[in-house]
């Protein structure tokens, strides 16, 4: 088997429990170009360097180096090395770079970087770390592979180290790379090195990696980068953004603290702006609840329709729904309103009272309405948008709209005597959008008899219908358009209700949209709800742009 091709033929199981995907040449070459023109064509001969995750020598096989150190965790990769002639001269040694110590410690040990190498890192001497790190969580959900689990492969000595400092990240592999390889300029006082490193974009985006970035980005010298789709390796077929970037050690120019960096975005002569916003609110920030004073025993969702009994959740007092805002990366935007905590994602902050009603509705909206981001996009983190532009309120009116009425994400349900700790419960809907008054008519003309009784059990019309009455005229005509055809479609169907099936709760005069598109009107009424959901296209469309106008996401 020619060792060139050897990414091919790895073992899935390995592939995923190590994390490693080897670095398509194509794009070492592209690496190598911008090395050339950021250190000067002969850094390969004035610095020493050093590939802590060298594999099978992907990064430096077709180059020559005056002094180059390769090391990688298996020693098969080595020996791969060693009989194939890949970079004569180097010193190649196996080293676990996330568990074995770097410098020689009373804890650690002595150190087990060959006595060149540390010799080089000692006496101060130029040196590029050029690295294309392992991807690989152990708590990722789409870790998952033909259901071979990732095994726990972040209980690594950097790991503990980055817990002890309250630095997150640690279950993720590259992060535990990167962070270790930022500190060995620090350990050793380095100054002349540069950090030439293949990653997920995300290390430079996501709140996650804040303090390893204030490290990443405030104390090192971005030179420049570029980013190309996962898709180019081998075995991976998730789209996320690949990035090539060069960082040096600090100059002496001030820094601010919402610096840009630009990378090219390869195959189309374009550049990507990454914006730090470290050092602004956060949308979490912003749209959590900031005054919990007391709270009582909430009911525990799995789903718009299901109880999940295996969590307790204490919900605020004035709350009456649930924001699952589980992520801000654009990559993973599903998140939904409920009408009570989800158990299993639960946290009081992003519960929904009046206080925090708007924000959420136009932070879920901003997910609701973006059309299907470009694979450059995928890590792109949502941010608090701003609410001094003019056209922020109107957002905010029309997202009530969108909020209620998505196909997706609207997990807005009404529940009578469901089963939860063995007790009954009952969840009312404070998302609906009709009066108690009309409900209890419409069961009245149509002789359903516990729908009527329901309205008198729970008589208060509901704090979306009464914000929707304080707004009337101040609709965008699409998002009144949407508003008008659901309120036909559930005056329409409501015969239905009666005989619907009982797993869809419609004699809960509140019962919610999810509820009735679910339960009745795909089954019943398909031609209307096709004009529905082109109406509600009308207007996710035009308030996508929005999203970047009012700076949800940033371009």
């Amino acid at each position: 088997m020619d060792v060139r091709n050897r990414d091919q033929f790895m073992d899935e199981k390995h592939r995923r429990r190590t994390g490693a995907f080897f670095t398509p040449k194509l794009w070492v070459d592209e690496a190598h170009k911008m090395m050339d023109q950021q250190l000067g064509p002969n850094w390969r001969e004035e610095y020493v360097v050093w590939d802590a995750s060298a594999g099978t020598a992907n990064l430096t096989r077709d180059y020559r180096f005056k002094e180059l150190y390769l090391s990688t965790l298996e020693q098969t990769d080595v020996d791969i090395i060693l009989k194939s002639g890949f970079n004569p001269g180097a010193v190649v040694f196996q080293f676990d770079f996330l568990n074995d110590p770097i410098e020689d410690s009373i804890i650690g040990g002595p150190s087990k970087l060959p006595e060149g190498l540390k010799k080089a890192l000692e006496e101060n001497r130029p040196i590029v770390f050029l690295n294309n790190p392992p991807y690989g969580t152990s708590s990722d959900y789409r870790a998952l592979f033909n259901n071979i689990h990732k095994e726990k492969i972040d209980h690594t000595e950097i790991s503990k180290k980055m817990k002890e400092e309250r630095i997150n990240g640690s279950s993720n592999l590259m992060a535990q790379f990167i962070w270790g390889i930022c500190n060995i300029p620090k350990i050793f006082k380095l100054s002349v090195f540069s950090i030439c490193t293949f990653s997920q974009l995300s290390i430079l985006t996501i709140p996650t990696y804040k303090k390893i970035r204030i490290d990443y980005l405030n104390n090192l010298n971005y030179k420049s980068g570029f980013i190309f789709p996962s898709t180019d390796f081998i075995g991976n077929s998730a789209n996320w953004p690949v990035l090539f970037s060069i960082f040096s050690e600090k100059n002496n120019l001030p820094r601010e603290n919402n610096q840009t960096i630009k990378v090219n975005i390869k195959n189309t002569n374009t550049l990507k702006t990454i914006h730090n916003n470290d050092y602004t609110e956060s949308e979490f920030e912003w749209v959590s609840l900031k005054n919990i004073t007391s709270k009582k025993q909430g009911l525990s969702l799995s789903s718009a329709l299901t109880v999940n009994e295996k969590y307790d959740i204490n919900i605020p007092v004035n709350s009456f729904g649930f924001y699952s805002i589980m992520n801000t990366v654009v990559k993973e935007s599903k998140n939904g309103i409920f009408s009570s905590g989800v158990g299993s994602i639960f946290t009081d902050r992003f519960c929904i009272s009046p206080e925090n009603f708007e924000k959420c509705i136009s932070s879920v909206s901003s997910r609701m309405v973006l059309n299907d981001a470009q694979w450059y996009e995928m890590n792109d983190i949502f941010l608090k948008p701003d609410v001094n532009n003019i056209l922020y309120q109107q957002w905010v009116n029309d997202s009530i709209i969108i909020s209620i009425f998505n196909l997706r994400q609207s997990q807005i349900s009404s529940l009578r005597q469901v089963t939860y700790h063995n007790s009954l419960w009952d969840l009312e809907n404070h998302f609906f959008y009709l009066s108690n008054q009309e409900m209890r008519d419409l069961a009245n003309q149509h002789n359903n008899t516990i729908l009527y009784q329901d309205t008198f059990k729970y008589p208060n019309d509901r704090f979306v219908y009464n914000k929707l009455q304080s707004l009337q005229g101040q609709f965008s005509p699409d998002a009144q358009a949407v508003l008008d055809k659901a309120i036909e479609l559930t005056r329409l169907s409501f015969p239905y209700r009666k005989d619907a099936d009982p797993k869809f709760h419609l004699n809960a005069w509140d019962a919610g949209w999810y509820q009735i598109r679910m339960g009745i009107l795909k089954e019943h009424f398909p031609k209307e709800y096709s004009e529905f959901r082109e109406l509600l296209l009308v207007l996710r469309k035009r308030m996508a742009p929005l999203v970047y106008e009012l700076g949800f996401l940033k371009r």
